[in-house]
């Protein structure tokens, strides 16, 4: 989720903006900006930074582990290449 404390910024800045004659309403209207962005950012589908950097994470590891796999494959590979074919087929007269 987003800090909330980014929305009640924003929300604050816009109802700075307002021109005095409303200001009378400015907390109504600060309230209803909040509930208005937190819910269009909501809709947005973000993740928090936190679970980001645990993806990040999670992924570096599958990345290490995908590398080490192709390194031992690569191995087994020219460890079969290096033996000479074996001829399973014998001969019956």
């Amino acid at each position: 989720m987003i800090n909330p404390d980014i929305i009640v910024q924003i929300g604050k800045q816009i109802a700075d903006s307002i021109p005095k004659s409303v200001k009378n309403t400015q907390q109504e209207v600060e309230k209803n900006i909040r509930l208005i962005l937190q819910t269009t950012i909501d809709k947005l589908d973000l993740v928090s930074r936190e679970e980001f950097d645990n993806q990040v994470a999670v992924l570096k590891r599958t990345r290490a582990k995908l590398d080490e796999m192709e390194a031992t494959l690569a191995k087994i590979e020219q460890g079969l290449a290096k033996k000479p074919a074996r001829n399973k087929r014998t001969k019956k007269e």
